[in-house]
């Protein structure tokens, strides 16, 4: 039978800012500093943003955006999200986060990317704590991800997307909005999710990690 997960720290969805805040964003984002203690003010990071708006980004993958100021649970989200799409790419030999271009990405390509990867991860039990292929460090270890988690997990992952391909038009124009085809890949990734978990991984004593199982959510 799968464990109960121990939840991980609250993940906190991944910020898709940069220096171009509009006033209503520069709200919200003031008042998620403010719950920091020690952190730099909105105004001092803002002030770093736009120093270093024009840097390239660096060759892992991160963003240009620098991690002065940002929250630990936020920079530990994103590095979640990156470490989540890396080791599914390098299952099924695409390439990295950090080499993606646009190009790659063009037209619906980005959409029918994020589709294979919610695909996957609502296919196959996840380990709390995973290596190479989605197998468990430990490998006697039966903590899995639960549906929670996996979702915060994949939101980072479009937010990760955005960030990098803020120009492509798969996107809203206003910040806070989601394209449509995610709203609905979240719902039906949720119920395949938990069809999942009721119907084969829950009381499941020979629980593997690591099969690498890989479905379409639309089917």
């Amino acid at each position: 039978m799968a464990d109960e997960e121990e939840a991980p720290p609250p993940l906190r969805e991944l910020s898709v800012a940069a220096a171009d805040h509009d006033d209503e964003d520069e709200d919200d984002d003031d008042e998620e500093e403010e719950e920091e203690e020690g952190t730099p003010s909105y105004k001092s990071v803002a002030t770093t943003q736009l120093h270093t708006a024009n840097l390239p980004r660096p060759s892992d993958g991160t963003f240009s955006r620098p991690t002065l100021g940002l929250a630990k649970s936020t920079q530990d989200g994103r590095k979640i999200a990156i470490k989540t799409m890396n080791t599914y790419f390098e299952l099924v030999g695409r390439p990295l986060f950090q080499n993606l271009t646009d190009a790659y990405v063009a037209n619906d390509n980005l959409e029918h990317l994020m589709e294979e990867i919610v695909g996957f991860l609502v296919s196959n039990p996840l380990p709390h704590d995973f290596g190479k292929g989605f197998a468990p460090k430990e490998s006697n270890s039966k903590k899995m991800w639960m549906e929670d988690s996996l979702f915060q997990v994949i939101s980072g992952i479009k937010n990760c997307l955005r960030e990098k391909f803020r120009n492509h038009p798969t996107w809203p124009q206003s910040r806070s909005d989601n394209p449509v085809w995610y709203t609905e890949l979240v719902k039906l990734g949720k119920k395949e999710w938990k069809r999942n978990y009721k119907e084969k991984w829950k009381n499941d004593p020979d629980l593997v990690f690591g099969g690498a199982k890989i479905m379409p959510v639309y089917r």
